[in-house]
Order: structure tokens, then C-alpha cells, then sequence
């Protein structure tokens, strides 16, 4: 009898074991571990800098070397260091095990209030709605366009030059093959927006669902309306 209950407790134990490296496997697989050196242009390391994760504030900070270690979701997107006295620097991540920045000598001072008005630091980013810019320094940070896009409204993927509203609209039929957005610059239609500069955007908004039907047929797949500055 015990020799039984021997042989079910040691079973039940390899099951447990078994099931415990499964998990721990399935949670490693779900993220992983990104490094990072933080300079500034006369290539000194900068301690204290905030790292963002898709415009979401972590509880990361570079160390006194510069250096800092994080585990990211493979899906992230954007990978942002912001320092009060330098700015923020924005990095599109596609799976690269470490991300370093250097900030120029063109750098300025960026304050939290300026930072959260970019989208950066709060819990969660805008799915849709209207960001406004006006005063707002750093925009450089962002490489592009598409960049800061998708930087700001959580509700939004973009993949190189093709932008995609989640949850823009519940329609199955797309006859010219395109999920594409409408894409209006000081409200004038625009098929390619790859030219306009980040520092020169006013505001930025993202019109989905009901909202768009006033765009009828074209802002079908939903639509982004950019104001410039000038």
C-alpha cells in the first residue's frame, strides 16, 4: 500500500514539475529582456533616464553607467528615453536584444507637463480623439510621421508607410482591397504623408466608428486628420 502511495506522489510531483517549466516557459516566451546605453552628445553616459515602452511610462532608469535592462513584449513597437534635460528619443523596435540612444547637441529641456501632452506617461495612449502639439518641444524625437502617429493613439498599428485603425470599422466588404485610412492634411485628401516632418504638426486626430460616417465611403476604414503648424 504505501509503495502505491509512493508511486502516485512521485507521478503527481513529475506532472507538477512538468506543468510549472511549461508555464514558466509560456511567460518567458511572452516577453523578453531588452538592454540599453544612454549618451549624451558629448558621449557621456546619462543616469536617471526614463524609458517608455510604446509611450507607457516603465519603472525603468538608466544607471550611473547609462546602462538600463528591461523585459519588453515581443510585439512592442517603440522604444522612448526621456530625460528632463535632454528631451525624449524615440526608436522603432523590431526585435533587436538592445536599443541604445544618443541625444545631440541640439537636445532641450522637456518638462512632464509637455511630455504628457505628447502622450507619453500616462497609463494608456489614446485609441482615438484629437492630441494637440501647439507649444509642444521634442517632436524631433519621433523619426517620422508614422512614427508619432502611432506613438500617440494606442488605437492605431502602423507597418512602414500603411496605417491601420483597430476597430475602425466592422465592414467586410473593401472592394479596392485597402483597409487604408483617409488621410487629410489642413483638410485636403492625401495618399502619401511620408513628407511631413514631425516638429511642424499641430494636432493630430483619429475619427473612427459613427464618427466617421460623416467622411461617407472614404472614411470607411476611418480617418486622420493632421494640421500643421504653418
Amino acid at each position: 500500500m504505501k509503495t502505491k502511495q509512493l508511486i502516485v506522489l512521485s507521478v503527481l510531483f513529475i506532472f507538477s514539475t512538468l506543468s510549472l517549466c511549461a508555464q514558466n516557459k509560456n511567460k518567458d516566451a511572452a516577453s523578453k529582456t531588452i538592454t540599453g546605453l544612454v549618451k549624451d552628445f558629448n558621449n557621456t553616459p546619462l543616469s536617471g533616464v526614463y524609458i517608455y515602452v510604446d509611450s507607457v511610462k516603465t519603472k525603468t532608469r538608466t544607471n550611473r553607467k547609462g546602462e538600463y535592462k528591461l523585459k519588453i513584449h515581443p510585439n512592442t513597437k517603440l522604444i522612448t528615453a526621456y530625460s528632463p534635460n535632454h528631451g525624449i528619443l524615440s526608436l522603432s523596435y523590431s526585435g533587436e536584444k538592445k536599443v541604445s540612444f544618443a541625444f545631440s547637441d541640439e537636445a532641450k529641456p522637456l518638462d512632464t507637463k509637455e511630455l504628457y501632452e505628447m502622450g507619453f506617461g500616462k497609463p494608456l495612449r489614446k485609441s482615438s480623439g484629437k492630441v494637440d502639439f501647439e507649444g509642444v518641444r521634442g517632436l524631433n524625437g519621433f523619426n517620422n510621421i508614422y512614427q508619432l502617429i502611432e506613438g500617440v493613439f494606442a488605437g492605431v498599428s502602423v507597418t512602414g508607410t500603411s496605417i491601420n485603425i483597430r476597430g475602425a470599422t466592422t465592414s467586410t466588404t473593401n472592394a479596392g482591397n485597402s483597409t487604408e485610412p483617409l488621410l487629410l492634411v489642413d483638410n485636403v485628401p492625401f495618399l502619401d504623408i511620408s513628407n511631413i516632418i514631425p516638429s511642424e504638426v499641430k494636432s493630430i486626430e483619429v475619427i473612427k466608428g459613427p464618427n466617421a460616417a460623416y467622411y461617407g465611403a472614404r472614411g470607411v476604414y476611418g480617418v486622420v486628420k493632421i494640421t500643421l503648424k504653418n
